[in-house]
C-alpha cells in the first residue's frame, strides 16, 4: 500500500512540474508575441507620411513570376490615407506607392464586394446574392 501511495505522489509531483514548465513557456511566447506586435510600425502614406489609414483590401497572393517562371507568393494591401485622402498600395514588405485610378479599380473595386461598389452591384444583378425567403 505504501508503494502505491508513493507512486501516486510521484506521478502528481511530475505532473505539477510539467504544468509549471508548460506555463512558463506559454508565458514567454505571449511576451514575445506582445513585444513583436508593439514593435510593428504601420506603413506610412507615401504622400504625407501619416500612419492613419483605412484599409480598402489586402490579402495573400501566389502564382508564377513572369520573368523567372518560378513559384511566388506574398502579401498585399491597398489603403486610403485618412490625413490627405491619397490612395496607395504596398506589396510584401516593399515601399508603399501611390496607386493609379486604373490599378485601384482593378485591385480594390473589382475584388471588394463592399455595398455600393461596382463588384457588389454586379453580384446582386447576377442573382448571386438572393434574399432569404421566410418560410410559413
Amino acid at each position: 500500500m505504501y508503494i502505491i501511495a508513493s507512486l501516486i505522489s510521484l506521478a502528481f509531483g511530475a505532473l505539477a512540474i510539467y504544468f509549471v514548465i508548460i506555463h512558463r513557456q506559454l508565458a514567454r511566447f505571449a511576451r514575445e508575441a506582445k513585444a513583436a506586435a508593439e514593435a510593428a510600425v504601420p506603413p506610412a502614406c507615401p504622400k504625407c507620411g501619416s500612419t492613419d489609414h483605412d484599409f480598402a483590401t489586402g490579402g495573400l497572393y501566389d502564382g508564377r513570376d513572369d520573368r523567372t517562371n518560378k513559384s511566388t507568393s506574398g502579401s498585399f494591401q491597398y489603403c486610403t490615407c485618412k490625413a490627405c485622402g491619397a490612395r496607395w498600395g504596398q506589396w510584401d514588405a516593399g515601399t508603399p506607392y501611390l496607386v493609379s485610378d486604373e490599378e485601384w479599380k482593378r485591385h480594390v473595386d473589382l475584388h471588394s464586394p463592399v455595398a455600393g461598389s461596382d463588384h457588389a452591384t454586379r453580384l446582386q444583378e447576377s442573382g448571386y446574392f438572393r434574399p432569404i425567403e421566410k418560410q410559413s
